[in-house]
């Protein structure tokens, strides 16, 4: 008895193969063909699961902050002390940013203007929420200092995020979005934080590396 192609492994098999295409060249430079030839797949079974390769390229960064969602989620509502969770946030998002190449942010932000949307109000609303949390955590905790204004840290964070951390901005710089990323959490964590605990975070970034 032949055994049927799983519908759904074929449309992941795309979506995976499409995304590291997109990483190394960007969005705009990778035609159907290309995609659909480095997984032994006909243009018409492409059709069968996307509308186009705008459609394509919106799965996937819904795919991408789908995945992130849970992630970020799972830390920020765990047992774990603060510093602990802000240490695997920052290890989070700048692993997530690896993945990721300012060619592709480019042109999704280009090329695909309702995807780009999305990532800005899901990265908006995370910040604004999850941070919130965090930060009233680090003060329950004494790890942060007690004038520290919590609204202020997370605009701030917000505001450094939306105005550097972008593709037509980093275009620029000699710095990549992985270290912009970087350098914005290491400059802000520690200006709130006690220096107890810049101590202790200090630390755990160098243990995990080990």
């Amino acid at each position: 008895m032949m055994i049927q192609p799983d519908p759904a492994d074929a449309k992941s098999r795309i979506l995976d193969h499409a995304f590291e295409l997109f990483r190394r060249s960007g969005f705009a430079r990778v035609p159907v063909e290309e995609i659909t030839s480095g997984v032994g797949m006909s243009k018409k079974t492409f059709y069968k699961h996307f509308e186009s390769k705008h459609d394509l390229i919106r799965q996937i960064v819904e795919r991408i902050v789908g995945e992130l969602h849970v992630r970020i989620r799972a830390i920020v509502d765990s047992d774990q002390p603060f510093l602990l969770k802000l240490h695997l946030l920052t290890s989070l998002i700048a692993t997530r940013f690896k993945t990721l190449s300012a060619p592709l942010l480019r042109d999704i932000q280009i090329h695909s203007p309702e995807s780009w949307t999305y990532i800005q109000d899901f990265r908006r609303e995370k910040i604004l929420t999850l941070w919130g949390a965090l930060i009233e955590q680090g003060k329950r905790e004494g790890l942060i200092r007690p004038e520290i204004n919590s609204r202020l840290f997370v605009l701030s964070l917000l505001g450094m995020v939306e105005h550097v951390v972008d593709p037509a901005v980093l275009a620029n710089e000699s710095f990549s979005m992985e270290e912009a990323m970087q350098g914005i959490m290491q400059i802000l964590s520690r200006g709130i934080l006690t220096e107890q605990a810049v101590n202790q975070l200090e630390f755990l970034h160098v243990t995990s590396q080990s």
